[in-house]
């Protein structure tokens, strides 16, 4: 935001809790969203919007056009499709490169750091965690969920976290409740920002992490 890359949101909103009741803060405007929350979380919890702790992006449908579509390759840049995100893990095996420069041009949409990658046109939910490892850019219909301030001592919200819970039934309904009526199922980017999620303390969400890790080994060996 400082670089002037990426916007600073148009409407900020703040969730806080109040005489046991949680009130969202839009505009200067206070209003109560009990009844807007899917369950209640312990005192030392919090709900916030995915993009009021993360950067939510896509490739914009004029960008593949103008500098995407013209440029594919064979090597270079890879392209994280849909189908490079199978069932809450990438699968890194690229048909579309651009070049690097034309990659460059596309800040706002390349993948640089540890996010989190997502459709939102078809499987909605099938969400996985790039690990930053190597320099890519988003397709068409894949969004990118980069936690803001990830090195903040202790950071706000684990990207563990928040895709376990993305994954959840709990997060699903969250994503598709304002699910497009097409004939693939489809999310806006605006959608994925406006997702409540329930925010423990960091070190609870490592314990959540590493239980239901835990859990997944034991059921892998059965």
């Amino acid at each position: 935001m400082r670089e002037g890359k990426i916007k600073k949101a148009k409407h900020e909103s703040v969730i806080f809790r109040r005489d046991n009741s949680h009130y969202e803060k839009l505009d200067g405007i206070e209003r109560c969203i009990d009844d807007e929350l899917p369950f209640e979380i312990p005192e030392s919890w919090e709900w916030c919007y995915v993009g009021n702790v993360a950067f939510v992006t896509k490739l914009a449908g004029f960008e593949y056009t103008k500098y995407i579509a013209p440029n594919l390759k064979t090597k270079g840049i890879p392209l994280f499709k849909g189908k490079n995100v199978q069932n809450g893990k990438l699968v890194c095996d690229f048909e579309s490169y651009i070049p690097n420069d034309i990659s460059d041009e596309l800040f706002r949409s390349q993948i640089t750091k540890k996010c989190l990658l997502t459709p939102y046109v078809g499987t909605i939910g099938n969400i996985a965690i790039f690990d930053g490892s190597f320099k890519a850019h988003l397709g068409s219909n894949v969004g990118k969920i980069e936690i803001l301030n990830p090195r903040e001592d202790p950071p706000c919200i684990l990207e563990e976290y928040l895709l376990l819970y993305l994954r959840s039934s709990a997060g699903y309904e969250q994503l598709t409740k304002h699910k497009k009526a097409t004939a693939q199922e489809s999310i806006s980017i605006d959608a994925i920002r406006n997702v409540l999620v329930p925010v423990p303390p960091v070190a609870e969400q490592q314990r959540v992490v590493s239980k239901i890790d835990g859990i997944s080994k034991v059921l892998k060996t059965l």
